[in-house]
């Protein structure tokens, strides 16, 4: 499961947690009892707990803060889902305008007679 995720407004990480390196599954596994399939299957049914255990592995490992798992989740280091969280799963967003088809690319938009 990849997510590209922007704290803050900091550059955008890229975090697999198929590919977690072993320091950080260990202390995915300290600070929350989760092994990285239920964390897996918590961020997927939107757990908060699960969302600051994200924070956590992306703000003290790949943005080495100087922060612990329970300063997430007693606000000692405070986070707002709303400001300062950017979650990217890596779907498409839906069109808007109710779905018009693409604009063919290569010989079929040649061939396309126009009106």
């Amino acid at each position: 499961m990849k997510k590209t995720i922007s704290i803050k407004g900091g550059p955008p990480v890229e975090i697999d947690l198929d590919d977690l390196a072993l320091h950080e599954a260990i202390a995915l596994e300290d600070e929350t009892g989760w092994t990285m399939k239920e964390m897996a299957q918590e961020l997927q049914a939107q757990r908060m707990k699960a969302i600051a255990a994200l924070v956590y592995l992306i703000l003290k490992f790949r943005l080495h803060e100087d922060l612990t798992y329970e300063d997430l989740i007693t606000g000692r280091y405070p986070i707002s889902l709303r400001k300062d969280i950017v979650i990217d799963d890596g779907e498409p967003e839906p069109a808007e305008g109710g779905g018009e088809e693409p604009v063919p690319s290569g010989d079929a938009a040649e061939a396309s007679p126009s009106p």
